[in-house]
């Protein structure tokens, strides 16, 4: 019998795919427009994106998820049409909730508009937590994790580091690791599995205040080296966040985190990003579902991060 949640999974992380996320971040790049035109906003990056055919994934908020269908029916639920071969997988639908949102009735919703999974988050502030402890709330994390788990879908745990300012890399290294282990001992503790488990972090970079940028090399190997210092082998899959950065330098961090970790990566490796892949679009939108060069642009961002993938593989 096949695990669905297994299933899911094997999708979601399709080597050379990556996951759009329309989140409330993403939503407030068009936020200024009328609530209709937002709906149509959010269809059409769905849309382009399963155009794109790099993205295996799509996830939305609740509420954007309604808009949009109200607007009209969302590529990603037909995902039949998709499979036109074995080695392109079908595209998952997925809702981003906060872990105070999550319960059964939350879950049952998400499956009812079409979900197969649900991205999940719940961080702190560094500044409002103890000297050592972790940035992110573990516990609460891990609890719905488990419940997605129980209730068949996959999870997807989001761990953002805040803005550090003026904090060196070290700073950033030393953070993200102690929330990541601080995630994963929760999870253990909570009875989670992790091999049916995805998460979702930030390459490692200084604080945007630092008067040397590092090079991307440098990120790449930083955030390889928490990754494989912070998460057990049989984790499910490792996703990264673009946090804030233009999709050229996304782009660059990724290639350089992908070329870092090698062959031999214990889990599979990919991008979940949200403004990175739709600031150009959001820019050029005319206000319609169809708006042709809002989806070009959207389409070639998919691409873009998808081709970091395999530059980086090839190297």
């Amino acid at each position: 019998m096949v695990d669905p949640i297994r299933a899911t999974l094997r999708s979601v992380m399709s080597p050379g795919f990556g996951v759009l996320v329309i989140d409330t971040h993403a939503e407030a790049l068009v936020a200024g427009a009328a609530e209709s035109d937002v709906a149509g906003f959010l269809s059409l990056a769905g849309s382009a994106a399963e155009r794109s055919g790099v993205i295996s994934a799509v996830l939305m908020t609740p509420d954007g998820m309604a808009s949009a269908s109200h607007v009209g029916p969302l590529a990603v639920t037909e995902p039949a049409k998709r499979s036109v071969s074995p080695d392109v997988p079908s595209l998952v639908l997925g809702t981003c909730l906060p872990a105070s949102d999550l319960d059964e009735a939350a879950i049952e919703t998400a499956r009812a508009a079409g979900s197969q999974l649900v991205e999940i988050r719940a961080n702190l502030s560094p500044g409002d937590t103890p000297p050592g402890t972790p940035a992110t709330e573990a516990d609460v994390l891990a609890q719905a994790a488990l419940l997605a788990q129980q209730r068949g879908m996959l999870p997807i745990l989001t761990f953002a580091m805040p803005d550090l300012g003026g904090q060196t890399l070290n700073v950033s290294h030393a953070i993200t690791a102690n929330a990541l282990r601080g995630l994963v001992t929760a999870c253990h503790v909570h009875g989670v599995d992790l091999a049916s488990l995805v998460i979702r972090t930030n390459m490692v970079t200084a604080g945007v205040r630092m008067d040397r940028p590092e090079s991307s090399a440098e990120v790449g190997r930083a955030t390889v080296a928490v990754l494989t210092e912070s998460l057990p082998p049989d984790l499910g899959g490792v996703l990264l966040l673009s946090g804030g950065h233009p999709l050229s330098r996304a782009c660059e961090y990724l290639a350089a985190t992908i070329a870092a970790s090698g062959p031999t990566s214990p889990w599979p490796l990919s991008f979940a990003f949200a403004r990175a892949l739709l600031r150009r679009g959001a820019r050029l939108w005319d206000g319609t579902t169809e708006s042709p060069m809002a989806a070009r642009e959207i389409v070639e961002s998919c691409r873009l991060a998808a081709l970091s993938l395999k530059t980086a593989s090839a190297a």
